[in-house]
């Protein structure tokens, strides 16, 4: 699995629960993604590349709580982070169902 995809699975495996949450770092397997807190504390953000991040967080939309994923890129001009088109929004029920099979992809590419 790319590191693109790994951060990816990452990011829903931890929305998730699917993984756990310790020091500022996520951690599977032998490969790592930084957490930082980005707009406020409830957001996760992994780097996915240079001027690219994955962003993380739940919201409601139309009285249902849905969890975000979502692509951001670096602002060349200004560097300030923005949204692109690329990204899912899951209920929580199904946010799961789509970490645990990105969780179980993962290990199986990284031989756990």
């Amino acid at each position: 699995m790319s590191p693109p995809a790994l951060s990816a699975a990452l990011a829903l495996a931890c929305a998730a629960g699917r993984v756990a949450e310790g020091q500022g770092r996520l951690t599977m397997a032998d490969r790592t993604a930084t957490v930082e807190t980005a707009r406020s504390a409830e957001r996760q953000v992994f780097p996915k590349n240079a001027v690219e991040r994955v962003e993380v967080w739940a919201e409601p939309y139309r009285g249902q709580e849905l969890v975000q994923a979502r692509v951001h890129y670096q602002d060349p001009d200004t560097g300030e982070w923005r949204p692109t088109k690329k990204g899912l929004s899951l209920s929580p029920e199904l946010a799961a169902q789509v970490a645990a099979a990105m969780a179980d992809r993962a290990r199986a590419l990284l031989g756990d």
